[in-house]
């Protein structure tokens, strides 16, 4: 017996359609990213055909020390002493990874 199938007869069949992208699970929400060489970016993650994006983005340039670290950052949000700097739109090719924030807002 002999069964031939499409590749995109397969991907359906397995429910893996490639016609509809899955966006990022933070997609829309705010989120702390670290990116290569140390950089922390946080703003809201946005997902648009595969490539990432922080909207109305800052950078963390300078964080004070937590017991909880950069999670805690994500969780409670800016110190006075942190400095911050607006960027803007930032593109998100390497995330290492990303922390969903609190409540806060800068």
């Amino acid at each position: 017996m002999s069964i031939n199938l499409e590749l995109q007869e397969l991907k359906e069949l397995l429910g893996g359609s490639s016609s509809k992208p899955v966006p990022h699970i933070f997609h829309g929400q705010r989120v702390v990213v670290a990116l290569p060489h140390g950089f922390i970016f946080f703003g809201t993650l946005h997902d648009a055909s595969g490539g990432l994006s922080l909207i109305e983005a800052s950078n963390l340039r300078y964080w004070s020390k937590r017991d909880g670290g950069l999670p805690e950052f994500a969780m409670k949000g800016p110190r006075p002493n942190d400095k911050i700097d607006k960027v803007g739109t930032v593109a998100i090719h390497t995330p290492i990874f990303m922390y969903q924030t609190g409540e806060w807002h800068e």
